[in-house]
């Protein structure tokens, strides 16, 4: 548990671009995944994401408080919203048919806007671009 906050921002970041490139490299198959599921067993696939990743959420939130971290209570249902926003962005590389390259940039550019937002609402304050000048 004490090195999981060193890591988090490294792990993350792997995660989203093995995502992004298994999208890459299996366009059609997610495809059909994403807009052909209804009435089979995957019909649920990206909100069973979500709900995964809102579990981890949740437990990463009480690994922090356990280290002494003053992480505020966050509702599940605002975890879900907050996910599903990433994981349906993320899956716009399919939507868009967009290549690769653009795919990891804007995507991290993605996660860079969802950790903004995640650094506000556990009360850290993000450096704005208007500190900057």
């Amino acid at each position: 548990e004490e090195q999981q906050p060193d890591h988090m921002g490294e792990e993350s970041s792997s995660c989203v671009h093995w995502m992004v490139d298994y999208i890459c490299r299996h366009r059609e198959p997610v495809k059909l995944l994403l807009t052909r599921a209804e009435g089979t067993s995957y019909e649920h696939f990206v909100h069973n994401m979500v709900e995964v990743e809102v579990e981890y959420t949740l437990q990463y939130m009480e690994v922090l408080r356990r280290l002494g971290r003053d992480i505020p209570e966050l509702s599940q249902s605002l975890c879900h919203i907050i996910a599903s926003g990433m994981f349906n962005g993320i899956f716009e590389i399919v939507v868009h048919d967009m290549p690769r390259e653009q795919a990891l940039r804007d995507v991290d550019h993605l996660r860079d806007f969802y950790t903004a937002g995640w650094l506000k609402l556990m009360g850290a304050q993000p450096l704005s671009f208007l500190d900057i000048g």
